[in-house]
């Protein structure tokens, strides 16, 4: 199953359900739709917003950074790559 988040990649911290941005995925607004999140991360006005596709297994976390339109893997350290 994977949810579609919006993150402050400056920050780490997600959309949130109940405040503005929320310090954990788990307190954040799971949109059903890339194209929901698009909008809202364009709302939004900030540069440093990324869309975040998580899966149940964290080492398939994806970051999809909207401002140059590349993206990265959640865990560089391990030599993913997009």
């Amino acid at each position: 199953m994977m949810t579609v988040l919006l993150a402050s990649s400056g920050t780490g911290s997600y959309y949130g359900k109940d405040i503005a941005w929320a310090a954990t995925a788990e307190g954040a607004v799971e949109f059903g739709t890339l194209a929901e999140v698009g909008r809202m991360a364009w709302k939004c006005w900030r540069k440093d917003v990324v869309v975040v596709l998580r899966y149940e297994n964290p080492d398939c976390e994806l970051t999809l950074n909207q401002a140059d339109g590349g993206s990265s893997a959640a865990n560089e350290s391990q030599g993913l790559q997009a």
